[in-house]
């Protein structure tokens, strides 16, 4: 045996791991409650880890299965005080094998924003989450208690509060010069969910966002306010940014999904601006009087012309005549404009005015970026584009 493997073995000899099992509700729901007296501490070894999970043998027969807790590192002093579970380690047990006069337990090491501790009680943070959907008050106070003893080691975040449109519309006007950031801490996280302390007193409600460094959104999911701080739950938030609104992803994709067009006019072919720059045009492009300019679901523009093959051919720059800002959002975005899509369709139109009232009927239902006239409410570009029109 190696000096280092003897080293090792006397370290683990006398310093051992001082755990204590926690059974789980006999009821079946999801807590341990914290025992009092507090169960025997028990020296066991560590025999091996890796990857988040770790191997101990306790001595001697315990009454220990699969679902219990194990906490490290613990005193009855330490058991009973608040911050009690960022001192110490816990363990998921995830298997047993009784070996001889000791068990072999194998466990998964939690982080220290796993465990929600209450006055009489242990969560795993995202069963408390669930069950305490939509977070009332009362239980983020208690909550609170249990976590604000823990001191943060890094640097203080800052957030910009922004407040909902007050139409009831589900976005976020960003104002001309954003509201000075409020210095927070992090009190504690697990997934997308976060528990902020914001020093100071604060107008912040339910639903307002808080924008961070890097682009990092939070949704303000509950409110607990103090004399001098506030405590703020939040979830992360994926979000679309426009230059003067910011909604939550989904939302964006519900409001400005396209409506079919298929009652109004026949689809004809469809074909890439690359296409167009190639000369390589679908034969049914002649039976063609409408075309929509689009990337993927992204509406862009919406026209109609009785010669669509030289329309569009002046759109993207190819002979003059074009629509301008179209021309430069395509220029602007090269050479993955030339992905963009261009679909031909066909009205039952005879006269000008048909075609021209066909045409605002389906800028109407699609909302498209550049079309102004006969929009109601144009889509805003994505920030991801390149547009010197913005």
């Amino acid at each position: 045996m190696s000096k280092q493997t003897n080293t090792t073995r006397d370290h683990k000899l006398k310093y051992p791991d001082r755990l204590v099992i926690l059974k789980r509700s006999p009821d079946g729901q999801p807590f341990w409650p914290i025992p009092d007296p507090l169960p025997p501490i028990i020296d066991a070894r560590r025999e091996y880890q890796s990857f988040g999970h770790d191997v101990f043998s306790l001595p001697g027969q315990h009454n220990i299965e699969r679902g219990d807790l194990l906490i490290d590192n613990l005193s009855p002093y330490s058991m009973r005080a608040s911050y009690w579970v960022y001192c110490s380690y816990g363990y998921l047990v995830e298997d047993v094998s009784v070996e001889n006069a000791s068990c072999i337990v194998v466990a998964k090491e939690l982080g220290i924003y796993d465990g929600v501790k209450l006055p009489d009680r242990i969560y795993l943070a995202n069963d408390f989450i669930k069950l305490h959907k939509p977070n009332p008050i009362d239980d983020l106070d208690a909550f609170v208690a249990s976590l604000t003893t823990r001191e943060i080691c890094q640097p203080r975040p800052k957030f910009a509060i922004i407040k909902q449109s007050p139409d009831g519309y589900p976005f976020w006007p960003i104002p001309s010069s954003l509201p000075p950031k409020a210095e927070a801490r992090l009190v504690w996280e697990s997934m997308n969910y976060h528990l902020f302390c914001l020093f100071g007193q604060h107008n912040i409600v339910c639903n307002d966002l808080l924008i961070g460094r890097q682009s990092s959104y939070y949704l303000v999911k509950q409110v607990s306010i103090k004399e001098n701080y506030c405590f703020v739950f939040v979830e992360s938030a994926d979000v679309v940014k426009l230059p003067d609104r910011i909604y939550l992803k989904n939302d964006f994709i519900q409001l400005h999904e396209p409506e079919p067009i298929d009652d109004l006019a026949e689809f004809v072919a469809s074909l890439t601006i690359g296409d167009v720059f190639a000369g390589q045009w679908p034969p049914e492009h002649k039976h063609a009087n409408i075309y929509i300019f689009r990337d993927e679901d992204v509406i862009l523009y919406v026209g109609s012309s009785t010669n669509v093959y030289n329309r569009i051919r002046a759109h993207v720059g190819i002979r003059e005549g074009g629509h301008f800002m179209l021309n430069t959002l395509v220029q602007d975005n090269l050479p993955g404009s030339r992905n963009w899509n261009i679909d031909l369709y066909m009205v039952n139109s005879t006269t000008f005015g048909d075609l021209m009232r066909y045409e605002m009927q389906i800028i109407k239902r699609l909302c498209p970026i550049i079309n102004k006239h006969g929009n109601p409410c144009p889509i805003p570009l994505p920030m991801r584009y390149k547009w010197r029109w913005r």
